[in-house]
């Protein structure tokens, strides 16, 4: 239930904003949640052999002339689960007597150089306790288990040694089965789907209960622990869980609300699946995978990130991080950042199509998650990873997380508007413990992809000259230049021939000045959404320099969505929802989200005229010559003052 109250949580966080499309959705949808009532329905407890050997050898059950049936109480969907007689005998006042190995093993297979019973008899639990040692028999092997597993099922007097006895027993007679078997049924009927599987009554015994070799190889499902029963309408509860998969993807700008989590894991502020950045901006991934319920049952376990990005995309090599993440009782977390792992990356088949033609594969593989691990530990101050590694085991459990953090760059193949630039994960697991429990990688399942995407933007200008009739371009030396700042111009755009950004600087000096081309248009490709500054750098002659002007690129983007989980890319516009542009203090504009384009005009006008006859000029000499006349009145004024003081 837990990965249904996950899935169910991180609904309830994300703000999907999709009511303008949910009809055509409709279909999508419910793909999507029947894929997710699939894996709700993992089994919800590790059954060990001894937990399902309840009944002891020797114990009464009835009898009749009717069949006997094993129930495997397993509403999931895809299983083949066959019954196996490992044990045999015949019924007498209910009680099974005179116990013969079944037809369901082959006593003679030669695995390794032993037999069947040679292979029983070396089972080692410890250095000092060989349960089977003295067996010689059928019979005798049977005594054995029938006492660990009474222990078990009694509860009381069982031990770790108790459980594991059958859980050897069957890792060992799995090798010795033979063709004789008994298939499952799907049965539909009732409020609950479940399997069954007949046996004669011809046929009482133990049986060995498994899914079919191979059955579940790259699936979105793990096999079943053996299980060991007795046969007399038998109800079993198997138990095989398997991990989840996420990647998100860093929003640089937008307030993206809630973290996200993933059991008892919270991944890094504004870490979600969709984000909007400039082309040759350092965009961090995560990547999230959670373990098994049942990782106990194996001794070893195999475990890869599969990501493949889109050829928007650059990786960064040298950036990996990986981390397994415990947690004790009290959710207290110890972080180990594994060394050695070095991730593989690769380009992506020839002859794909689609998003990830031209993209690359990278994967990160833990080949036994339970062996000795290289790593550091993070310091007690929380700064910073240790400088000294370690080597040892993890205590992987339930509740384990490993991260892989990385850095890609956006690159000048990236696509423009609404298609994005989408990057998806898988993840492949040992899903074996009867068989790969040991980290083998031949046996292993494969959970479905998980996707985010990244979009990138077009800014495209016009330049007119005093009015619309005129483009700026309608000769060479009118042609009018630009450069793009950000908000604060501490950063400047560099621009390649093709108009797309090429990166940022700090300096203006250093900044491409684009021109108008052919049309009196000039374009920056490639922006985030955001606040941006255009300076005019040039300017026709004869013509006012424009004011620096404020443009801000505004996308309505669905935060913290499960962007294509439904494996189908039929709605993105239900992820980028909105584009439009600000010009200043004015209203926004719509641009168009199919194409990724803002578009805005910008008008120069013409500059002050020389003076004319008539006008200002003249204006200026009648106030100068009232000036002289003033001055002369001042003259006057003195020079009688000096006359009559002179008298």
């Amino acid at each position: 239930m837990e990965r249904k109250t996950h899935r169910r949580n991180k609904k309830l966080k994300c703000d999907r904003k999709l009511t303008q499309n949910r009809h055509r959705k409709e279909g999508a949808f419910i793909m999507k949640n029947t894929k997710r009532a699939r894996r709700a329905a993992a089994f919800a407890a590790a059954v060990v052999m001894a937990a399902c050997a309840a009944v002891p050898m020797g114990s009464s059950f009835s009898a009749s002339a009717a069949d006997y049936k094993i129930t495997i109480n397993d509403s999931t969907a895809g299983h083949t689960y066959e019954a196996y007689q490992i044990f045999s005998g015949t019924l007498s006042d209910s009680v099974l007597g005179n116990i013969g190995w079944g037809d369901g093993v082959d006593t003679t297979k030669d695995v390794g150089g032993k037999t069947l019973l040679q292979a029983v008899q070396a089972i080692k639990l410890t250095d000092t306790t060989e349960p089977f040692k003295d067996c010689t028999d059928a019979k005798s092997v049977a005594n054995v288990l029938s006492k660990a597993a009474a222990a078990v099922g009694e509860g009381e007097g069982a031990s770790t040694v108790d459980m594991e006895i059958t859980k050897a027993f069957a890792a060992v007679v799995g090798d010795y089965l033979s063709a004789t078997k008994f298939d499952a049924i799907y049965d539909m009927g009732g409020t609950t789907p479940k399997y069954a599987i007949t046996v004669a009554d011809s046929k009482p015994g133990y049986y060995l209960v498994k899914d079919a070799d191979n059955s579940l190889n790259d699936k979105d499902d793990s096999y079943t622990r053996y299980i060991l029963n007795v046969v007399d309408n038998v109800n079993v509860n198997p138990k095989g869980t398997y991990p989840e998969v996420e990647k998100k993807i860093k929003e640089n700008v937008k307030n993206t609300g809630s973290q996200y989590t993933m059991g008892k894991y919270t991944a890094p502020t504004q870490y979600n699946d969709v984000a909007d950045w400039n082309i040759k901006d350092v965009v961090p991934f995560e990547l999230i995978g959670t373990m098994p319920e049942n990782i106990g049952d194996y001794t070893g376990y195999y475990y890869k990130f599969t990501d493949t990005l889109s050829k928007g995309f650059t990786v960064d090599e040298s950036s990996f991080e990986v981390v397994v993440h415990v947690y004790d009782e009290n959710n207290g977390e110890t972080k180990y950042k594994l060394d050695g792992i070095t991730p593989d990356v690769v380009a992506v088949a020839e002859g794909t199509t689609g998003d990830y033609a031209g993209g690359s594969t990278i994967t990160v593989a833990i080949t036994n998650l339970k062996s000795d691990l290289t790593y550091y530990t993070w310091d007690a101050d929380g700064s910073k990873w240790s400088d000294t590694t370690a080597t040892g085991k993890i205590a992987i459990d339930k509740n384990t997380i490993v991260t892989v953090d990385y850095t890609a760059t956006l690159n000048k193949d990236a696509v423009i508007g609404l298609d994005g630039n989408p990057n998806k994960v898988d993840l492949t697991y040992s899903n074996n413990p009867n068989k790969s429990g040991n980290g083998d990688k031949d046996n292993t399942g494969k959970t479905p992809e998980e996707t985010v995407v990244a979009f990138t933007y077009e800014l495209d200008v016009t330049k007119y000259l005093g009015d619309k009739s005129k483009l700026a371009n309608d000769n060479e030396g009118t042609k009018a230049g630009f450069k793009l700042s950000n908000a604060g111009e501490t950063k400047w755009a560099t621009v390649g021939a093709d108009m797309k950004i090429t990166g940022w600087v700090d300096t203006a000096a250093d900044a491409t000045e684009v021109t108008t081309d052919a049309t009196g248009i000039f374009k920056f490709i490639g922006l985030d959404d955001g606040t941006y500054v255009l300076h005019e750098t040039k300017t026709p002659a004869g013509y006012n320099t424009m004011a620096p002007l404020t443009l801000q690129i505004i996308a309505g983007t669905v935060q913290c969505q499960d962007y294509m989980e439904i494996e189908a890319h039929d709605a993105p516009d239900e992820v980028l929802t909105s584009l439009k542009l600000k010009v200043g203090d004015a209203n926004p504009v719509d641009g168009t989200t199919s194409d990724g384009i803002v578009k805005t005009e910008i008008i120069n006008q013409k500059g002050s005229s020389l003076p004319s006859t008539g006008g200002i000029g003249t204006t200026m000499f009648y106030v100068g010559g009232g000036v002289l006349v003033a001055g002369a009145g001042v003259i006057l004024i003195t020079k009688k003052r000096a006359k009559k003081d002179a008298e």
